[in-house]
């Protein structure tokens, strides 16, 4: 019977997730309990900012990790690109392959990096993002079949392991984005209703003054939207 079949129990799982020191601690379990070799957790708040904004928690070989970081691979890397692009779950066979990829797996290779992966796309209500890849030295038919039965059980995963990278993200990030008194109280206006003509009224400042600041707080916080601004601020207990 399959490895992951007999150690895996859904509700414990995910107590064992939850309870974890940390997102490392997290993917190390889903590596424990799986069959797959590699296990890499990936957050994204904003795809356009992720060259300078990357958290990842991955039992990559360190030394594939920093060659990764080192030279900017996210760029040319053909799964992440499609995953952007499709803005699905990616199976890596799939993937249109160029010679740029080609280069790519070739040098990933070299660290003992399976050519069999699969990667599940997530997103929050807010709008924050994650993707969690599974990798290993599989033929392409039990890949395939691997994938297959696996994917009710992380799908189920997906959500806490989702919660504890985005949580530990923002810990060590929320003292970056700080806002001021001024945009905190533009954001709580417009977090009960309030128009930015009738929150200009409310703190005696121009309507165009109160779009500047929503302006910067979506800025800060990464969002594209004030709503999503609101959620992200109440979230993370900013207003």
């Amino acid at each position: 019977m399959d490895k992951w079949r007999v150690n895996m129990s859904i509700a414990g799982t995910i107590h064992r997730i939850d309870q974890a020191k940390n997102t490392q601690a997290a993917v190390q379990i889903i590596d424990e309990l799986f069959e797959h070799n590699y296990t890499t957790l990936q957050l994204i708040t904003n795809p356009h900012q992720m060259l300078d904004n990357l958290f990842v928690r991955s039992t990559y070989p360190k030394e594939w990790i920093a060659e990764y970081l080192l030279n900017n691979f996210l760029k040319v890397d053909p799964v992440f690109n499609q995953i952007i692009k499709a803005k699905e779950n990616v199976l890596w066979s799939e993937v249109p392959w160029t010679s740029k990829a080609s280069k790519f797996y070739e040098r990933a290779k070299r660290f003992g990096i399976g050519e069999s992966g699969y990667s599940f796309v997530y997103k929050d209500a807010i709008g924050i993002g994650s993707i969690l890849s599974l990798n290993a030295e599989m033929d392409r038919e039990n890949w395939s079949r691997y994938v297959t039965e696996i994917t009710p059980t992380i799908e189920e995963l997906i959500p806490v392991l989702h919660n504890k990278i985005a949580s530990e993200a923002y810990s060590t990030s929320i003292k970056s984005p700080q806002l001021t008194s001024r945009e905190k109280e533009c954001l709580h206006y417009s977090s009960i209703g309030k128009t930015n003509f009738e929150i200009g009224a409310i703190l005696s400042i121009s309507e165009h003054t109160v779009r500047s600041y929503i302006k910067t707080v979506r800025h800060k916080l990464d969002c594209v939207s004030v709503a999503q601004a609101v959620a992200k601020a109440i979230r993370f207990r900013i207003i």
